[in-house]
């Protein structure tokens, strides 16, 4: 199992859609939006090494997304 934390910062009016579309990324994960900003905290939870590289991967490609930094990461 591993289970990682993102920065992501959206584009301006984008937090919405890219937090809708957060939330529907297979797997585990759990969207956080920041108060006072265009900005999430994403934790994701997946079982193998291919579920995190495909969820990368579906993350690397979100429209609105500005910039997506790996915070954290731990593995079992």
């Amino acid at each position: 199992m591993t289970v990682q934390s993102y920065l992501i910062l959206t584009a301006s009016g984008q937090l919405a859609p890219v937090s809708d579309s957060l939330s529907q990324l297979p797997g585990r994960c759990e969207v956080l939006p920041a108060e006072n900003r265009d900005a999430l905290i994403l934790v994701t939870e997946t079982e193998t090494a291919t579920e995190q590289r495909d969820l990368e991967r579906q993350l690397e490609s979100l429209c609105g997304v500005q910039c997506a930094s790996l915070i954290a990461g731990w593995t079992e």
